[in-house]
Formats: C-alpha cells, structure tokens, sequence
C-alpha cells in the first residue's frame, strides 16, 4: 500500500500529531525539496494564467450595409466573427481594454452602393487616434494602429464625415483587435 517507509512513517508520525510540520521537513528533507518544488509549480501556473488571460483578439463585421451613417455617428459592428475576450459591445460599438498593453487595432471600409465617401476614425477615450478615407461606390480603405491602452481605456469607431456627408458602410466591412 505504501511506496516507501518514509512515507509510512510520515503518515504515522501526522496522524499521532508527534511532531510539527516543520520538524517532519527537518526528519525527512525529500519533503522539504518537494514543498519548495510544488510552490515553484504553483508560482508558473499562475503566471501562465495571468498570461492567458492577457491573450486579447476580436473581429466584428455587420449584418447589414450601414446606411446613412451620420457624421459624429458611432460605427457598431454586430456580428461577431471572434472574440476571445467579450470586450466589445455591440450595443455600444465600444471596445474596453480588459487589459493594459500595446493592441494592434485595424478598422476595414468598403464604401456601400449609394455613398459619396466614407472618413473614418479609431478613437480612444473618445479622442481621434488615427482615420481612414475611402470615396465612390465600392472603394475600399484600411487603416490600423498599434496603440497602448491602460485597463479600461475604451475604443470606438466612427464617421468623421467627408464635407458633411453620411455615408454607408458595406456589411463586409470589418473591426480587428489583437493584443498579446
């Protein structure tokens, strides 16, 4: 039953309560490296989880083309394609930093059927941190941006407007965000 006497007479010595812990790790100093090795063990599986959980990636699209969208009008993609974080909203077309770091964010535009032009912006905190422009019917821009965040910092996208126009954005359209 028992694979060594060491362990036999560990478990007796507990289970009378004849000596401390400490001193079985002084009796027997195998348990001392194992405690020390089993700590270590339990020090790197929290790292790897911390790391895990800092693994950030989403890509959205829409539904349906984006019509008239008006200038100052927050761009909300609501079909998810992947999302390893939940993060982003599609109610709000807000993405909020689960965690602080550098994140890779893109924003692809096909411009719709009936538009002029299509200006659009990444935004942080509400601040513009990079755009892209795409005119006449089925032009296409992309603009992407390396951009550190703190936990909690929010991004959206939206129209900034092209001389006041709206305009429509093509359902194949889409929103990247990656961060590791």
């Amino acid at each position: 039953m028992f694979t060594s006497v060491s362990s036999m007479i560990f478990l007796v010595l507990i289970a009378c309560q004849c000596v401390s812990s400490g001193d079985v790790l002084e009796i027997f100093p195998e348990f001392k490296e194992m405690k020390q090795e089993l700590k270590a063990v339990k020090s790197e599986m929290e790292k790897q989880k911390n790391k895990a959980n800092s693994n950030v990636a989403f890509t959205y699209m829409s539904h349906a083309d984006l019509n008239n969208v008006g200038v100052g009008q927050k761009i909300i993609f609501d079909r998810k394609v992947l999302d390893t974080s939940s993060s982003y909203s599609t109610s709000s077309g807000i993405f909020t930093a689960p965690v602080k770091g550098y994140y890779y964010i893109q924003i692809n535009n096909i411009v719709g059927w009936k538009s002029q032009a299509c200006y659009l912006s990444i935004n942080k905190n509400g601040n513009r941190e990079v755009s892209t422009f795409a005119d006449d019917q089925w032009d296409t821009s992309t603009t992407s941006a390396v951009i550190f965040l703190n936990k909690g910092d929010r991004i959206s996208f939206e129209n900034r407007g092209y001389k006041g126009y709206t305009c429509t954005i093509d359902k194949e359209s889409n929103v990247v965000d990656s961060h590791n």
